[in-house]
């Protein structure tokens, strides 16, 4: 039932002068920023086993309905410093360990992370997070 997580140096589409120092215009900004086919989670890691990567692996990942509405999401995992380096992601969150909620077209990214973390607060953020992007809502199709 678990969805594979897909590794990622970048979350963001490669844009040719995006995030490489150069002077970008906002048509390279835009071309950065496309519309995705899927709202993403995006799990920030190093894979330090420390009590926030333990939490998430065992108990917020685990949750059903978490595990369920994982299915309708591109799922990157990505170190802290690919997070930060990415454009699109870049100061959303501060801990080393951390989940991204990020809408298909990058206009809300909502951080789960430190104290905040908890199968509930995922899901309420996946879940708005999928209704935005389908027309038929994630409890629908997410029953536990």
């Amino acid at each position: 039932m678990n969805k594979a997580w897909d590794t990622a140096d970048r979350a963001s589409a490669t844009a040719s002068k995006v995030g490489t120092g150069e002077e970008t215009s906002e048509a390279d900004e835009a071309e950065a920023l496309k519309v995705s086919d899927q709202p993403m989670l995006i799990y920030g890691t190093d894979g330090t086993e420390d009590e926030d990567f333990t939490k998430i692996e065992n108990i917020v990942l685990q949750d059903f309905k978490v595990a369920a509405a994982r299915n309708a999401f591109r799922c990157l995992k990505m170190t802290p410093e690919n997070v930060e380096n990415d454009p699109a992601l870049a100061g959303h969150g501060k801990a080393a360990t951390r989940l991204l909620v990020v809408d298909r077209d990058w206009k809300k990214i909502k951080v789960i992370e430190g104290k905040n973390l908890s199968s509930k607060k995922l899901y309420n953020a996946m879940k708005a997070s999928a209704n935005r992007a389908y027309k038929t809502k994630l409890d629908k199709n997410v029953k536990g």
